[in-house]
């Protein structure tokens, strides 16, 4: 299993190092810089990666979890400064063609715009929370101070893992949670109430879910190889 993720995303790293035993290995940019990564379009069987070095064939992937939005300048530090705008764009395409041509579960599923899911701005969630009959937080935005205080932040996240949920006890808002991840077609989301009752009013969602939170960080593990996992096949004893 791997998790793709920013060297600068401490969470993903420990979780990767703390699950090393069970097969999950990070994947950073700065391993697209090394040789023996190769692309067949429609032929996902003949795809390699390089991770620290050694060359890790596709079909070997039971899974991928995707922690990274894109690759950006800030995580090629050992590229020379002026190559790496055009280095961090081209590795954004390969990645998007490379993850989407594999055969494993990914989660979430990349898209052109972002490599963890549909990047959308917090107008563009308040809008689906809203086609669902959720209530909303008003957003106000002022130049040259932002997020006015109508869309303060209080806080209160539900987490969606599958069909498992984290952050509250209260049917509601677990199912509002959910029902924001089904229509923006993710697995992984961290959804923001102003509050914990079933009263509380939609603030905002994120694709990139706690992992210091060692419970999310093992539902995220576990429904990855849950989804590899052969149809039928009995589960681990």
């Amino acid at each position: 299993m791997l998790l793709l993720a920013s060297q600068r995303d401490a969470p993903a790293a420990a979780l990767a190092a703390r699950a090393a035993d069970a097969g999950v290995r990070l994947m950073t940019p700065h391993d697209l810089s090394q040789e023996g990564w190769t692309f067949h379009l429609g032929d996902p069987s003949g795809m390699t990666a390089t991770l620290a070095g050694r060359p890790l064939r596709a079909t070997a992937i039971a899974g991928v979890v995707t922690r990274l939005a894109g690759v950006t300048e800030d995580d090629l530090p050992h590229i020379a400064p002026e190559d790496r705008g055009y280095v961090a764009a081209e590795m954004n395409a390969f990645l998007l063609a490379w993850l989407t041509s594999l055969a494993c579960p990914l989660v979430n599923r990349p898209t052109p715009q972002c490599l963890s899911g549909p990047h959308w701005r917090q107008e563009r969630w308040v809008i689906a929370a809203e086609r669902l009959g959720i209530p909303a937080r008003p957003i106000v935005r002022r130049a040259g101070d932002g997020i006015g205080p109508a869309s303060a932040r209080a806080g209160h996240v539900v987490t969606v893992v599958g069909s498992r949920h984290f952050g509250t006890d209260d049917a509601v808002p677990a199912q509002r949670a959910h029902a924001l991840a089904d229509a923006a077609g993710v697995e992984l989301l961290a959804v923001e109430f102003d509050g914990p009752r079933c009263d509380a009013r939609f603030v905002d969602a994120s694709l990139w879910p706690d992992l210091r939170d060692a419970a999310i960080a093992d539902a995220v593990l576990a429904l990855v190889r849950h989804k590899s996992r052969p149809p039928h096949a009995a589960p681990p004893s």
